[in-house]
């Protein structure tokens, strides 16, 4: 019983945050500057600082180092999004990082991907 009760935790997960995720002008205006501040964390800051530390610093190229790299440059986890609702955070912005971050992320990564290619030879 508590097998089949646990595999519908993805699924009621991706339906909570779809559910959560409200995009409109009006929200998407008022959160615009936390939203591209936390995106262009997640998904441009943090992947170039660990690019800079693995491939610069540590001279580590190899598959391991580029899977972890591209790993970093992914959208926000949608648990996140749903232990921020969990917690009375700001489930808002949590949702809309994961919500838009998610799509982004499908343009974000294979230009990341490309450009460690350049770097690792």
């Amino acid at each position: 019983m508590l097998e089949k009760l646990a595999a519908t935790l993805v699924p009621l997960a991706l339906v909570s945050v779809g559910l959560n995720l409200k995009i409109n002008a009006s929200i998407f205006k008022r959160r615009y500057p936390a939203l591209l501040y936390g995106l262009s964390f997640k998904l441009v800051l943090v992947p170039s600082f660990f690019t800079l530390l693995y491939y610069f610093l540590l001279s580590q190229k190899g598959l391991a180092t580029h899977a972890t790299l591209l790993e970093s440059a992914m959208a926000p986890m949608i648990t996140s999004a749903v232990v921020a609702t969990e917690f009375h955070l700001d489930s808002e912005i949590a949702n809309l990082m994961v919500g838009v971050g998610i799509p982004l992320s499908l343009l974000t990564v294979p230009i990341w991907h490309q450009f460690l290619l350049a770097f690792a030879h």
